[in-house]
Parts: C-alpha cells; sequence; structure tokens
C-alpha cells in the first residue's frame, strides 16, 4: 500500500522514518485484530488521506507458521513461573515468610487467562504477520494517525515503533520479515521483548488483508473512479508482410515458421 501525495508546503523539510508495527508489551500470544470486520483497510486508507504525508509505504506481509511445540512449551514455562510466584520468600531481618510482591502484580494475575489463550490457538492454524513501512512528511508525528493502535485483544495491542536506520529500506525492498519468532517465546516468563513480527490465527489475518468495502470505502477520494488524464499517442500497424520481411531481413525468422 503506498501514497504519494503533493507535498502541503514546498518548503517544509521533508523526514523519512521507517516504521515497524508490533506488539507493544510483547504478550506474545496475543492476536490482535481490527474491532470492525472488513473495515480496517478503508480505515487506514482514509487516514492516509487525511494525514496527506509526501510519501508512504505499508507493507503486509505474512506466512504460515507452526508453533505448537513452543507454544506448549511457552505454557509450561508460565506455569512454572506461577508457582514460583505462590511460594512465600523468607524475610531476611524477621526471619519470618512472607507473600512475594509479583503476587500482586499483572504477570500472576493474568496469567490463568493468557495460558487459557496459549490453549486456544494451539489448537488453530497460525501465521506469523509483519507489517512494515517508510513514512516521508514534513509533520513527522503526522504518522500517528494511523490505527494500529485500535487492533487488540485482551491481552495486548499493536504499537507502531519509528527508526531512522536506512538500512530498513533494503528489508522493504526485499519484502523481508522475521518468520520465526518462536526466541521471543522463550524469553516471555524471563527478559520479555516485542517481536518483530506477531501471531495471528486465519480469523485475525481476514481483519489486515481485504479489500477496501463498506461505507466508509465509498467516501475515499482515492478509490473514486476518474478518467484517465494521460496522453496517448496513436500507433500505427504495419502489414503483416512488411512485418516478416523485416524481420526475416535481421534472421529472426525462418522462411515457413511465420503465422
Amino acid at each position: 500500500m503506498t501514497s504519494n501525495q503533493p507535498p502541503k508546503e514546498k518548503n517544509a523539510k521533508k523526514r523519512a522514518r521507517f516504521f515497524n508495527v508490533s506488539l507493544r508489551n510483547g504478550i506474545v500470544m496475543s492476536t490482535p485484530s481490527y474491532p470492525e470486520k472488513q473495515s480496517f483497510v478503508a480505515h487506514l486508507i482514509r487516514a492516509l488521506e487525511t494525514s496527506n504525508p509526501d510519501f508512504a509505504w505499508i507493507q503486509f506481509l505474512f506466512a504460515r507458521s507452526d508453533y505448537g511445540t513452543e507454544l506448549v512449551k511457552l505454557k509450561n514455562s508460565m506455569n512454572r513461573a506461577k508457582k514460583a510466584i505462590e511460594q512465600p520468600s523468607l524475610d531476611l531481618i524477621s526471619g519470618q515468610e512472607q507473600d512475594r510482591k509479583q503476587l500482586y502484580r499483572d504477570f500472576y494475575r493474568k496469567t490463568d487467562g493468557r495460558m487459557k489463550k496459549v490453549d486456544d490457538i494451539v489448537t488453530k492454524p497460525t501465521i506469523t504477520m509483519a507489517i512494515q513501512g517508510l513514512w516521508v512528511s514534513g509533520e513527522p508525528d503526522s504518522i500517528k494517525a494511523l490505527l494500529f493502535d485500535h487492533c487488540s485483544d485482551e491481552h495486548d495491542s499493536l504499537a507502531l515503533f519509528r527508526y531512522r536506520d536506512p538500512r530498513m529500506l533494503i528489508e522493504l525492498v526485499n519484502r523481508r520479515m522475521v518468520t520465526d519468532i518462536s526466541e521471543y517465546f522463550d524469553r516471555y516468563t524471563k527478559s520479555r521483548m516485542e517481536p518483530p513480527s506477531f501471531l495471528v490465527t486465519p480469523e485475525e489475518l481476514v481483519s489486515y488483508i481485504h479489500l477496501p468495502a463498506g461505507e466508509v470505502a465509498k467516501s475515499l477520494s482515492s478509490l473514486q473512479d476518474e478518467e484517465s488524464k494521460r496522453e496517448f499517442a496513436q500507433g500505427k500497424v504495419e502489414e503483416e508482410d512488411e512485418v516478416k520481411a523485416s524481420l526475416l531481413k535481421r534472421g529472426e525468422v525462418r522462411e515457413g515458421a511465420y503465422h
């Protein structure tokens, strides 16, 4: 998906920012989706038209994946971490047992729900998805108009991360993505990190991959049918005998092989 609009101000300094969209909090079993089915693409195009960048390039890449074994390991790791938190700690001064602080934090309180989520997706086909792109504008913060942060589930939501590294252009041109995020499953109960790609099932995939439709799509100026203003020169078709004679002269057609 690309957008190339005329600049708002000729003298505005254009800034290029590469970006990647991934899980805000690195909750790797999260499978975020847009709340309105079959509406995301139309709303995204409308956001592009409204923010009107000088250039925008957004890629949606996905690949079939099989994380069955890794998801089972993830659940087992979460269960072990949960049981370790439930064990009281020993106060070094009084020598008395006391509850661990982690017992009152989100990680522990939400572990049961997240393990159920793992049980749910381990039985379904899984897809690794990456969203990345390039944004050029005299107003860099205009990229915030993109509504990826509206994509979520009960565990996490998507967030847009900006970069200045020009080497990302090679990744975009070659349409490269990280197809194996299993190492981020291993990190989840240790030092959690945001994976460059995220997990979806076919149910969530259709939230991102579809043609723009509905009332919003009808109002998009970039999708309106317009008569082409390109000038075309009238061409001349040579006679068959003239074409044959020209080709034979150059030795490109054998006698008797022309049809």
